[in-house]
């Protein structure tokens, strides 16, 4: 027996009827989860390499950083956050509230992309995965269920947008790349984390 497929050829025996714009939004939450990784590895880069560092340290530095390549999001968020102190110190907070809402977004990313969708439309969907043990809100319940309204997908794009914005803008205004920086040339029109243009 043969199934119809949709245009890119997925037979709808797969996931039933499913809606272009909720592959859409999937996909683009997807895609731009990635770009802010990326981003998130080039802030680690800056915190984790500072030229007045020793050359023993920026070698180390080194290492660590091609070991990270690659690596999920939240361990990115988390790496920054042990360097939390190479950010100036008016920024500090600011920082710190960057890389928690980074953390959040990924992990709205995470679930979304790693769930199975059936029937799904943008307007109301309702998704299911496998979680391990040690992730389950119960003990006994290995699928977790996700219910998503035709707001929240859309929000979560929109997030994770403005988090490409706010990490790709002079990304060496927020580090702290020397002993100490004249009062002066700090930025305080705008901040570290604003986009004038909205350039990725």
């Amino acid at each position: 027996m043969t199934f119809p497929t949709d245009k890119w050829g997925v037979p709808s025996r797969m996931f039933g009827a499913v809606d272009d714009d909720f592959y859409g939004l999937v996909g683009r939450i997807a895609l731009v989860a990635a770009l802010l990784e990326d981003r998130l590895y080039v802030l680690y880069g800056q915190l984790a390499l500072k030229p007045q560092d020793e050359l023993a340290t920026a070698h180390g530095s080194a290492t660590t950083l091609d070991r990270l390549a690659g690596a999920p999001g939240t361990q990115l968020v988390g790496e920054c956050r042990k360097l939390l102190h190479r950010f100036w110190p008016d920024y500090r907070d600011e920082a710190e509230v960057f890389l928690n809402d980074s953390a959040s977004a990924l992990q709205g990313r995470h679930e979304i992309v790693h769930s199975l969708w059936p029937f799904s439309k943008a307007e109301q969907v309702r998704g299911w995965r496998h979680v391990p043990p040690r992730k389950r809100q119960e003990r006994d319940r290995p699928v977790e269920w996700t219910s998503l309204t035709a707001e929240q997908l859309p929000e979560l794009l929109a997030e994770l947008v403005r988090l490409v914005a706010r990490c790709t803008s002079r990304v060496e205004g927020w580090v702290q790349l020397a002993p100490q920086r004249p009062a002066s040339s700090r930025i305080t029109d705008t901040g570290p984390f604003h986009c004038r243009d909205n350039r990725i």
